[in-house]
């Protein structure tokens, strides 16, 4: 399903995240390792790495909104000696929505895949080489900026904030006159608050950017050919012994569950699915 990864603000231009970028994780389009491979060459150490041929269509009318609900309750239970018994039940409850304004969104994307040689030739740069390499668990992705969605007109942004505080008190305890009777009673309130703001953007900026991502494949891991290009690093990554060897490495998309497989640098974040339910849109908390 393609997943689409928004940035913390409004304010990202394509010039600052172009196509072919390299990050070390998603939730920082800033956190670049590489800004071009193409400043970098394939193994014959004359010929530039290429990228992929870009495409680009429009996406007219584009509407989106995000909702988060959170909700924490919490019961109490109280006995006083020789007095009585009572319960209390604590609830907080709160809501953000994001609202977009609608707007025409631009995909730009790769038309054409990356070549092996260009893959294997991306893994020997020494920036990238050391960030999959400083892996505490054998497998730290790198992330190929893949496609952008700018909306190249401004558009508002709307922030709602609602909560709720409620707390319910009940309690019983014996009469003061009459012997074996117990008298009972209780006590409840809430209160609850909501704020909005707004604010426009400016034209041209990056609404969400996609993602491939760059990966050591387990011996014993299974490959979609439908997801996952495979592909052999050589003299990229040393052996213990300090020679060479060949590494199989495998570009897919970066999805919910790659980030979730990255065991180094875990992430919270949120996600629902958008358009006619085909895409996944992911923000950081």
């Amino acid at each position: 399903m393609p997943t689409w990864f928004l940035p913390a603000d409004l304010t990202l231009m394509p010039s600052k995240i172009p196509l072919g970028m390299i990050l070390a994780h998603p939730k920082d389009p800033t956190d670049v390792l590489v800004a071009s491979p193409t400043s970098f060459t394939l193994a014959d150490n004359k010929t530039p790495i290429p990228l992929p041929e870009h495409d680009s269509f429009i996406e007219p009318k584009h509407v989106h909104s995000n909702d988060i609900s959170r909700s924490i309750g919490l019961n109490l239970l109280a006995r006083f000696a020789e007095i009585g018994s009572g319960s209390a039940s604590l609830t907080n409850r709160r809501r953000n929505i994001l609202q977009y304004s609608q707007v025409d969104h631009e995909i730009r994307t790769f038309k054409t895949p990356f070549s092996d040689e260009a893959l294997a030739a991306i893994v020997r740069i020494p920036k990238i080489k050391n960030h999959i390499e400083s892996s505490l668990f054998g497998n730290r992705p790198v992330y190929i900026v893949s496609g952008l969605r700018v909306a190249n007109s401004s558009f508002s942004v709307t922030k709602v904030t609602e909560s709720e505080h409620a707390v319910q008190v009940e309690g019983s305890g014996p009469a003061a006159t009459v012997p074996g009777l117990e008298l009972g009673g209780g006590v409840s309130g809430s209160h609850s608050n909501t704020r909005s703001d707004s604010y426009e953007t400016a034209p041209g900026v990056v609404f969400a950017y996609q993602l491939y991502a760059i990966r050591k494949k387990g011996e014993d891991e299974a490959t979609d050919p439908t997801t996952a290009r495979l592909f052999v690093s050589r003299s990229a990554f040393m052996t213990g012994d300090g020679g060479d060897e060949e590494e199989k490495m495998e570009l897919v998309n970066a999805t919910r569950e790659v980030l979730d497989d990255d065991e180094d640098e875990p992430a919270e974040y949120e996600a629902e699915t958008f358009g006619d339910g085909d895409d996944v849109c992911v923000w950081f908390k």
